[in-house]
């Protein structure tokens, strides 16, 4: 904050913007300046120009695609085997596909 203020008299003023960094200035949303002369200057937030960032250059993922073995699409007899090797109950394929739930899966 202090590269945005220089002190007068002991009293912090904001500096020119035009005196300041390129840097600097791009990190400024919003500066106000109240009738009893308060200077409330608001910066961009830190967290959202790095996810910005890393969306730009794929550092996130806003969706994932599933995929069979080779890249083929999923099937039901696939899913249902992972379904029960992660919760570790047994269901029938044809279960799943009527809905019929017997059973509360651990987790």
């Amino acid at each position: 904050m202090l590269d945005f203020f220089q002190f007068e008299d002991g009293k912090p003023r904001l500096r020119n913007l035009t005196e300041l960094k390129r840097e600097h200035g791009a990190a400024i949303a919003a500066v106000k300046v109240a009738d009893d002369g308060t200077i409330e200057v608001k910066l961009h937030s830190k967290n959202e120009a790095v996810n910005v960032l890393l969306r730009s250059v794929g550092g996130f993922v806003d969706r994932h695609e599933l995929s069979g073995r080779d890249g083929k699409s999923l099937t039901l007899e696939s899913l249902v085997t992972a379904y029960q090797v992660i919760t570790g109950v047994p269901r029938a394929p044809d279960q799943v596909a009527s809905g019929e739930v017997n059973e509360t899966p651990k987790v």
